[in-house]
């Protein structure tokens, strides 16, 4: 087992909840690269749909959303980073370290557990279900437009099509921005509303 993950388990096993630095942007604008992600140990009959799960893939560790459970006794998990196109492999339930419950950055802290960071992660789950259910219609609109097109009116229409799916991929990423955004202020008027007091 890789140095990272060994400490963080056994950090886990012993009641810590450590900061892990983010390396990717698989799940902006949420937790970007270079912020820090808080884990806790969970049970994993504690897990829920829209939980950010670590877990240990080779020798890496992936913070990415809970999609659902599968098989017989729900111990495969199917998770997906929010800015991918695609799921990844399907993991057993023992690959499970933990569940992001906190995230820093700029030196804030946003707890997506409770309150309007919980909120803001459900709310950046729901654009991530909605971009994937699009995205894939998109390729089936591209290949009729091709039939119905002759020549370079197909590869134009194939273009609108990719272009289309590209803006819309991108204004679902603004409102996720947005939503984040908001509960960073919103998080940060309740912290000046209490230091006020």
């Amino acid at each position: 087992m890789d140095g990272q993950q060994g400490w963080l388990r056994l950090t886990l096993q012993q009641g810590g909840r450590p900061f892990v630095r983010v390396t990717s942007n698989s799940m902006a604008p949420l937790l970007k690269k270079g912020d820090f992600a808080q884990i806790a140990a969970v049970d994993v009959t504690d897990l829920h749909d829209d939980d950010i799960v670590v877990f240990a893939h080779q020798e890496s560790l992936i913070s990415h959303r809970l999609w659902r459970r599968v098989g017989a006794a729900n111990e495969t998990l199917l998770t997906r980073g929010d800015r991918l196109d695609h799921f990844d492999p399907p993991h057993s339930t023992k690959d499970v370290l933990g569940r992001v419950i906190a995230r820093r950055r700029d030196g804030r802290i946003l707890n997506i557990q409770h309150g309007i960071g919980r909120q803001a992660r459900k709310m950046t789950g729901h654009l991530a279900r909605f971009e994937l259910r699009l995205a894939p219609a998109q390729p089936h609109r591209v290949q009729q437009s091709e039939k119905l097109g002759q020549g370079d009116q197909g590869v134009a229409a194939r273009q609108i099509g990719q272009w289309a799916h590209f803006l819309l991929g991108q204004t679902v990423y603004r409102c996720a921005q947005i939503t984040v955004a908001l509960a960073e202020l919103a998080a940060q008027l309740t912290v000046g509303n209490r230091d006020a007091r």
